[in-house]
């Protein structure tokens, strides 16, 4: 079975200046999913082979941070990001051989 690979990011920024107030949001997705065999080999004398694993994450984040100038040689900055994935893992019973190398 060959080896499949599917990757998608994506960012979205938005920002506004003013004299007095510099903020930016935005928001961040990202999704990768694989498809195909994993040999784990354990030495000296089995390999592992799993010929149908699936593994994938989805992720994303929204985030924001504003700047007040509260005068010509001060400024209050804060910030915050909000994170949330999911993985997943299908894998399927493995075989094993004895003495095989990978």
């Amino acid at each position: 079975m060959p080896d499949l690979q599917h990757q998608f990011s994506q960012e979205l920024t938005i920002v506004q200046r003013t004299p007095k107030l510099t903020w930016i949001g935005g928001v961040f997705l990202y999704e990768d999913h694989n498809e195909g065999q994993v040999e784990i080999t354990v030495f000296p004398i089995a390999t592992q082979i799993r010929p149908f694993a699936k593994i994938g994450t989805n992720a994303g984040a929204l985030f924001g941070q504003a700047t007040l100038s509260l005068s010509s040689r001060v400024s209050l900055t804060a910030g915050a990001r909000y994170t949330g994935s999911r993985r997943i893992s299908m894998r399927p019973a493995a075989s094993t051989g004895l003495g095989q190398g990978s």
